[in-house]
């Protein structure tokens, strides 16, 4: 299991368990309002309550941008009301304006403004501490400290395996256990509130633990699931190129058997060898096609016949075909780049006057086909440098051919023994789940790797959304059982 499966799971936990702690304030903040009956402490109670909203938005995030810039909105609402509530305590007047960023940019703005405000709230928390005399707001004000420090690591969260992210876990869980510490202080001198909250903390507490229980078993399952499916889809592209290397042999064989292609080559007549060409080419639906002569200089490329003169002497197909074989490897030209290129002789009067060299480039429309058929992401190495991939870069406009694969025990093991392997990669800033098969050329020698991927955000889009149905679940069997639980605990407290 990846990390960032756990530290999805981690951030799911203590979101809740922050919206737990200022739902429990929130409902201290009510009871004091209906107690005192000022204005500041009713605004604190909205304030908190809305906290909360945020927190449960936050952890159940489903990706979605204009999800994000509401909860985000509700997020600054709910620190302005607390900020107020203080400032009313101190009678002060205050105008605030709220100028709200483009949405193209509000992730950035809107979470400098919100540690602003954070740090005001903690800032005026100790001012009320120290002109009070009342040492019970101390964590109250760390704790807004920690929840500042950890807004401001959020602006530089990359990923969720980054530092920045995992730095924002940590001061938002020593956040929040700082603030229960300062809500159990009332607690302690409510008994009705407290049974209240114990009943409702220790639901959501056990609905947590089950849900990321659940879902910890369900991605167990999806994963090894597709483990083994990602190895069969990669397997399907190497059949795909074992086919095309079967049917390039063929073909190349079946061309260089023609008798009027053997004379255009023996007279150099390059204008019947360029028709000729351009139409097997087109019969045989390959990817490309080459004549050359016995020493492999190029007379024609039909899908490039303003490319020759160059030669092919020093390619293997070349090498196998000017002996008399049909030979079909894989390696790099450099106008065809990595490609399956067959090899065959071509014969006139007994003798080899030139060779045919064609086949197909392994290119992204190759891998393209492959994943609408798997509906995965498809790849194609030479070597450890992806030379045909479907997948998108973080622009979400340009694929990810020439980057390198990072994990060079995945390289070794595939290119050095020839295993198949499956691993948790990050291509191009992207965390995948993959499985990579060697691709050999005609020799037996490995020259590259096929892979296939799924993105880790998949299975952790599933992850979520178990975790959002089953804690909507448990939200309403609570908002059903609140009513009951108060009624019984005032029952209580009464006799």
């Amino acid at each position: 299991m990846s990390l960032s499966f756990f530290i999805n799971n981690f951030h799911f936990a203590i979101e809740l368990m922050g919206a737990v702690i200022f739902l429990m304030a929130a409902w201290l903040a009510f009871d004091s309002y209906l107690v005192r009956r000022d204005s500041a402490t009713f605004t604190r109670a909205i304030g908190f309550s809305l906290y909360a909203l945020w927190q449960i938005l936050y952890a159940m995030s489903g990706g979605s941008d204009v999800l994000s810039y509401i909860s985000f909105c509700i997020f600054l609402i709910a620190l302005l009301l607390v900020l107020v509530s203080f400032l009313r305590q101190e009678r002060l007047q205050v105008t605030a304006i709220i100028v709200l960023p483009t949405f193209a940019a509000w992730n950035g703005s809107l979470r400098t403004a919100a540690a602003l405000l954070l740090f005001a709230i903690a800032y005026y928390a100790y001012r009320t501490a120290r002109q009070e005399f009342n040492k019970t707001w101390e964590p109250f004000y760390w704790a807004f400290t920690g929840l500042g420090v950890g807004t401001l690591c959020g602006i530089f969260a990359g990923n969720q395996t980054s530092v920045a992210f995992i730095a924002e876990l940590l001061f938002d869980m020593g956040a929040f256990i700082l603030l229960a510490r300062w809500v159990w202080q009332y607690l302690q001198l409510r008994i009705r509130e407290s049974l209240i909250l114990i009943f409702i903390s220790a639901a959501l507490l056990l609905s947590t633990i089950v849900t990321l229980a659940f879902s910890t078993i369900l991605i167990n399952q999806i994963t090894s699931e597709t483990e083994a499916n990602l190895l069969t889809d990669a397997r399907v592209l190497d059949l795909d190129i074992a086919g095309l290397k079967e049917q390039s042999s063929a073909k190349v064989a079946l061309i260089a058997r023609d008798a009027l292609l053997a004379q255009a080559v023996a007279k150099n007549d390059f204008t019947t060898l360029s028709t000729l060409a351009e139409q097997y080419m087109e019969i045989n639906h390959l990817g490309f096609l080459i004549i050359t002569d016995k020493q492999g200089n190029v007379l024609v490329r039909a899908h490039a016949l303003s490319r020759r003169g160059d030669s092919l002497a020093e390619e293997r197909a070349f090498e196998e075909a000017i002996l008399g074989n049909t030979f079909v490897t894989i390696e790099e030209s450099p106008v065809e780049k990595f490609s399956i290129r067959a090899g065959a002789p071509i014969l006139e009067g007994g003798k080899i006057v030139g060779t045919v060299i064609g086949g197909y480039p392994l290119d992204n429309p190759l891998v393209d086909n492959i994943k609408r058929v798997t509906g995965l992401e498809m790849f194609i190495y030479q070597k450890d440098v992806a030379v045909a991939a479907t997948a998108l870069a973080t622009d979400g406009r340009t694929r990810i051919t020439g980057s390198v694969l990072t994990d060079k025990s995945v390289a070794g093991a595939v290119l050095t023994t020839g295993s198949s392997m499956t691993a948790h990669e990050t291509l191009a800033g992207q965390p995948f789940l993959a499985s990579y098969l060697p691709l050999s050329n005609g020799d037996g020698k490995i020259v590259g790797m096929i892979g296939a991927a799924k993105p880790e955000q998949d299975i952790l889009d599933i992850s979520n959304a178990t975790n959002r149905l089953t804690l909507m679940t448990v939200i309403l069997i609570m908002l059903v059982l609140v009513y009951p639980i108060y009624r019984f605990t005032k029952r209580l407290t009464t006799e």
